[in-house]
């Protein structure tokens, strides 16, 4: 193979992209070492799913800031009973207001996105399923 050029080099990382996309790059390099003595073809499908499970979770994960955002205004709405302009992310005449809405919206947002994560990139429903196994015991 010839020598490329740092013109070259950039050219095909440009292509790579453009085929790929930027969660196809950013993929490419978790699963690179797996990929070794794989062939071309399968190893582009291979990154392409991988692309495509990013994708999902990335916008499994906007989606879920809405309710979120809700579960947040909502405690601290009813906790409070004021959410008013000076409010946001926080306010220290509202701090245990501010507080239980983390600590309430954490407690079901981590294992949502963790199992929800997970089932996307597992593509299956068995992390669900383990998790509530591992509850009814």
């Amino acid at each position: 193979m010839a020598d490329l050029s740092l013109k070259d080099t950039l050219g095909v990382i440009a292509d790579l992209m453009a085929i790929f996309g930027l969660g196809g790059f950013f993929t490419w390099a978790f699963v690179r070492k797996n990929l070794e003595g794989v062939g071309v073809a399968d190893a582009g499908v291979t990154i392409f799913a991988y692309s495509v499970k990013l994708f999902f979770i990335l916008a499994f994960l906007v989606l879920l800031s809405v309710p979120v955002f809700f579960s947040h205004f909502g405690i601290v709405l009813f906790s409070s009973g004021h959410y008013g302009q000076e409010d946001g992310i926080w306010n220290a005449q509202k701090s245990f207001s501010y507080l239980l809405a983390y600590v309430v919206t954490a407690l079901w947002v981590i294992p949502v996105a963790v199992l929800s994560v997970s089932s996307i990139f597992t593509w299956s429903i068995e992390p669900y399923r383990r998790f509530f196994r591992a509850l009814t015991r």
